[in-house]
């Protein structure tokens, strides 16, 4: 009996962490999709020296979206919006995560989401606002930092 009691309090604690892994899979989408138009927008402003304010004038004309990620949008010169759709988990489901673009005085360029501290040094394209997903729990290491090669900073 004893048994039976410890095997069913660890299948809870189980499907508890499993829901935490479910959103960040789905939260995934979200990054992968928002490649596309990080490297538009980092192509548009080596090439201009400013950063666009419409996915169109960074040259992306088809809308950007998946599963579980609604739209992924310019809203801010150097400014990304990942709005996430009714597929999404509860608890991310119409929420948004915001991008800002970062520059150095070399001219590297650095994604931040959610008001994420910059080191030194760097400069917010546009001031940084946070998305309604803050709980650091459905959020990866991978929206901390995310340059133009994908690469985590």
């Amino acid at each position: 009996m004893i048994v039976v009691a410890i095997m069913g309090i660890l299948a809870a604690i189980a499907m508890a962490n499993d829901g935490d892994y479910i959103i960040l899979a789905q939260f995934s989408e979200g990054t992968s999709l928002l490649s596309e138009l990080v490297n538009a927008v980092d192509g548009k402003y080596a090439n201009t020296g400013s950063f666009p304010s419409t996915n169109a004038a960074a040259g992306i004309t088809n809308p950007i979206s998946g599963h579980y990620v609604t739209s992924i949008a310019l809203s801010a010169p150097g400014q990304i919006t990942v709005v996430y759709g009714n597929d999404a988990n509860v608890n991310i489901r119409g929420g948004t995560v915001i991008w800002t673009a970062y520059t150095s005085s070399n001219g590297a360029i650095s994604w931040q989401c959610n008001k994420h501290p910059m080191p030194a040094g760097l400069t917010a394209a546009t001031p940084p606002i946070a998305g309604s997903i803050i709980d650091s729990s459905y959020l990866p290491t991978i929206c901390h930092s995310l340059t133009a090669a994908g690469d985590c900073s």
